[in-house]
């Protein structure tokens, strides 16, 4: 199927915003919404209803606001290039965005769809030196296929649907998630020994930055676990991240066991995970630390899960120090207090993985499925092949 092409400029007016003098007061706080990029990076869906701050009818006139009409596409320029939303209020925005006013040839959801899914395109023509910002010019120039306005209305519901279904699978795999939690805290609270850290592992802080130099790393060796590798509970190593077998060797003191917990130390807090039979051979990086038990095979998975609760990520924070980079020491994880990991109280959290943990993998499954099937529909959609 054969399209027309387009600039967006011709079927689009493109407009800019800004931002009300912040030593003003007068000009905030008024009935006229305002809108920032960082706002649009909170958003849970597609549509704009209503904005954390409002700017009065001085701030407007005052600033260069221009009001943007219901059914515009705001799109971030700068900060980051390439965040897209509808508003269904009529808005202002700063000068983070270069939104676009469609014409009667282009339905706002078809131009959504299109520029969320070229957004490494948005982001390629960006320039400047101290930070990439998207121009109006360049903008206007970015050409687009432009189906009739039927086609536009089709394409446009398919991927509505289609992303219907993402936001309903990953809510469901949000509230399980939180449930899951619950009911560990439930379990955990109830321990009637609690005890420090330190008394129940070995704590084996990762190898000093100079002990791994820019050549040693490898593709396809031993894996080194940083923070960055511990994403949910599990740890996914970089193929480009490893050493050799030769320093591997030279590091095996930071050799990660089975059972082990690896726990980063720098950042963001409470990123933990046990390590699992796959995982080996692999290494503690210079940003994590090991937890080793002597206790049972179970220890590992009840300290790694027991580390990401909200109280334990708050606890992590608290004990941590540093201004630019949080950092935690062995003496403040060896000071937490978490309860005793006895028997009972391991059985009891095996049971809840245990009948939990399948349905879990389940949604994870189908949302992996449901993302890969939206990518296809969007790489089709703009092709004419849907």
């Amino acid at each position: 199927m054969t399209w027309e092409t387009v600039r967006l400029g011709a079927i689009a007016q493109v407009v800019g915003g800004a931002t009300p003098k912040t030593s003003e007061p007068a000009y905030w706080d008024g009935d006229i919404p305002w809108v920032t990029p960082a706002e649009i990076s909170r958003l849970s869906g597609h549509y704009i209803e209503s904005t954390e701050r409002t700017i009065s009818s001085d701030g407007l006139s005052r600033s260069g606001v221009q009001i943007l009409p219901t059914g515009s596409v705001l799109l971030s320029s700068r900060a980051p290039i390439g965040l897209v939303a509808i508003n269904r209020i009529p808005v202002g925005t700063n000068q983070g965005f270069k939104s676009l006013i469609p014409s009667d040839r282009i339905e706002s959801n078809f131009l959504f769809w299109w520029l969320k899914s070229h957004t490494k395109l948005l982001q390629s023509k960006g320039r400047g030196a101290t930070f990439l910002e998207l121009s109006k010019a360049e903008v206007e120039r970015i050409e687009i296929p432009l189906p009739p306005l039927p086609e536009q209305r089709r394409i446009a519901a398919i991927l509505d649907e289609a992303d219907a279904l993402r936001a309903q699978l990953e809510s469901a795999r949000q509230r399980s998630r939180l449930l899951t939690d619950s009911l560990f805290n439930h379990i955990v609270e109830g321990a009637a020994d609690f005890v420090p850290l330190g008394q129940v592992v070995t704590l084996i802080t990762g190898p000093f930055g100079s002990s791994v130099h820019r050549e040693d790393y490898v593709v396809g060796g031993v894996p080194l676990i940083n923070p960055s590798h511990i994403v949910d509970g599990y740890i996914r190593s970089d193929v480009s991240v490893t050493v050799s077998g030769a320093k591997a060797e030279q590091l095996s003191a930071f050799s990660l066991q089975p059972g082990d917990v690896v726990l980063g130390r720098r950042g963001e807090m409470g990123r933990a995970a046990v390590v699992r039979p796959n995982d080996a051979p692999a290494l503690c990086g210079t940003g994590t630390m090991v937890l080793r038990s002597p206790l049972t095979s179970q220890s590992g998975g009840l300290l790694a899960r027991l580390l990401r609760t909200p109280r334990y990520v708050s606890e992590l924070t608290a004990a941590a120090s540093g201004v630019t980079m949080l950092n935690l020491s062995q003496s403040a994880v060896g000071g937490l207090l978490i309860p005793r990991p006895t028997a009972q109280l391991e059985a009891e959290v095996g049971v809840l993985d245990e009948s939990t943990s399948a349905f879990i993998r389940d949604l994870d499954r189908r949302l992996h499925e449901a993302n890969a099937l939206f990518d296809s529909l969007q790489h089709r959609a703009f092709r004419g092949e849907l």
